[in-house]
């Protein structure tokens, strides 16, 4: 079964990092990787609440599975905690894999950076909130040989989101 991911990460720090890990899902062709810019951003929030909203919803339409790449920088982002929210909203399967040791197109690595999913929350049984920490997996691309296991992860986020590619 192959589940089309939606990646979200630092456009400007991870782009090339996030091009090698989307190679790897066997889903390449449906993947779609973050546009988000600082202006991009900024021009989205004067949207709205409602146009917002919209927008995310046609960024994430055709994937069922949101994948945070987090590089050094990556918990800057403001994209980053509505993108999960709302992937968290539709039952996408959601999952992080820290990516500072892939080297980039100059061969350089980063700083593990921090988790943002960390910071959010989402509401659970019971109205009770829970950090995204406790209900969605994070993986360190080394040393859990994302290369041998990417497929895997994805298709376990997918599981557990309650998404399926079936329908």
């Amino acid at each position: 079964m192959k589940h089309p991911v939606y990646f979200c990460f630092h456009q400007q720090r991870d782009q090339d990092r996030a091009v090698i890990v989307s190679a790897l899902t066997g889903t390449v062709d449906s993947n779609c990787l973050s546009d988000w810019t600082d202006e991009s951003w900024a021009a989205a929030q004067e949207l709205g609440e409602t146009g917002l909203r919209e927008l995310i919803d046609e960024k994430l339409a055709g994937t069922l599975v949101t994948c945070l790449l987090i590089g050094e920088r990556t918990w800057e982002m403001p994209w980053i905690g509505p993108m999960l929210n709302r992937s968290h909203e539709l039952q996408h399967g959601i999952l992080a894999i820290h990516v500072h040791d892939i080297p980039d197109h100059n061969g350089n690595t980063v700083k593990k950076g921090s988790n943002p999913m960390g910071r959010l929350q989402y509401k659970g049984r019971g109205g009770k909130a829970f950090p995204f920490t406790n209900g969605y997996p994070t993986y360190d691309w080394e040393f859990a040989e994302g290369e041998k296991h990417l497929r895997d992860w994805i298709a376990e986020a997918a599981r557990i989101g309650g998404t399926t590619d079936d329908d």
